[in-house]
């Protein structure tokens, strides 16, 4: 479905009817196995999640939601967090029509406060973005590009949601927002030590804040070979031609399954 005839539902049906649409499109391409499959996803099933608490950040498609509530089980809890008002209604309504009873799913995004900001939505272009909008602090972006989220840390979530210190595993993919995630579930990583599998700008200074945070609550950084191998990659470069900028930050003390084959 092309961002024009996305649009020109939206303007047609209004976004209630619209986002039901797309959950319905969302779910279809689940269930069907049609949605590509990123490396990263393949190596989870070797993680042992089973009965775990894990949290998806930027959950935008319900795609990573719902391979993370088959491997926790009915056991598990996936907090999932999506801040596109548009695409967190109709991510919620796939999580439901995909049954996925283990979700505990926040229409907001995550940060190191409590606060509102731009999440542009609108490319230079005029099309709508799908799972690529950047929240920004920056009053010279037109407000016609965007739309205002709400944010919170999830360590003040964690205060109503305590099995939130119980972390297993974050996914985070936010665009650039990254370390802002980050710093606001410090509580969460320093206590429970998740591994934490994060998409990243291979260049910018976001991506080095990473390193630097990770590296300071000694964990080491790995990239996803193949589903069932990873490499050593303690710096933000590195990211071979063609591949997703993920990084798995692994705690030092972390047992590898041996089902992973680590290579450097």
């Amino acid at each position: 479905m092309t961002a024009k005839i996305k649009q020109m539902i939206r303007r047609m049906l209004g976004d209630a009817a619209a986002t039901s649409i797309h959950a319905i499109r969302f779910a279809y391409l689940i269930k069907t196995n049609r949605l590509p499959q990123e490396k990263d996803m393949e190596i989870i099933g070797k993680l042992s999640l089973k009965g775990k608490v894990v949290v998806d950040v930027g959950a935008n498609s319900a795609n990573w939601t719902n391979i993370l509530s088959d491997e926790v089980g009915e056991s598990g809890s996936v907090f999932a967090f999506e801040a596109d008002p548009y695409y967190a209604a109709a991510t919620h309504k796939a999580i439901i029509l995909l049954g996925l009873k283990n979700v505990i799913f926040f229409p907001i995004g995550a940060s190191d406060k409590e606060e509102t900001l731009p999440l542009v939505v609108i490319d230079e272009n005029g099309e709508r973005v799908s799972g690529t909008g950047k929240i920004v602090d920056d009053k010279t972006i037109s407000v016609t590009r965007t739309v205002e989220v709400k944010l919170r840390a999830l360590d003040a979530i964690a205060e109503s949601y305590p099995d939130l210190f119980n972390t297993a595993l974050i996914k985070c993919d936010v665009e650039g927002f990254e370390y802002r995630v980050f710093k606001g579930a410090q509580r969460i990583i320093e206590t429970s030590r998740p591994i934490v599998i994060s998409e990243i700008d291979a260049n910018s200074k976001e991506t080095r804040n990473v390193f630097n945070f990770f590296k300071s609550l000694d964990y080491k950084s790995y990239v996803v070979v193949t589903e069932s191998s990873i490499r050593s990659s303690e710096s933000a470069g590195g990211i071979p031609e063609g591949e997703r900028p993920n990084r798995i930050f692994i705690p030092q003390e972390y047992l590898i399954p041996a089902a992973i084959h680590v290579i450097g």
